[in-house]
């Protein structure tokens, strides 16, 4: 059993910084930021990549080698064995 004081890595918090890419907010039609600052999964800010870098602290940084980045899409109600049975 842990104390408190040791601490699981389920309950730690993944910070990342992705970066040197073409990262799509999807928010603007056309718009690309430099860096996007992610925390569990969820976008937190998007913008330059100087501004970002300097603000956090504590996080992996993800070069991205020029890939391109893009929101994921999840469809959370689907109906996945009914489509393949029209296949």
């Amino acid at each position: 059993m842990l104390n408190r004081k040791e601490e699981r890595a389920s309950d730690r918090m993944i910070k990342q910084i992705f970066y040197n890419g073409t990262i799509v907010t999807m928010e603007r039609e056309g718009e690309e930021v430099e860096a996007v600052y992610v925390e569990d999964g969820i976008m937190k800010e998007v913008g330059e990549w100087k501004k970002i870098k300097e603000r956090k602290q504590d996080v992996e940084y993800v070069d991205l080698n020029g890939q391109m980045m893009l929101p994921a899409f999840l469809d959370a109600h689907s109906h996945i064995t009914q489509f393949a049975g029209i296949l």
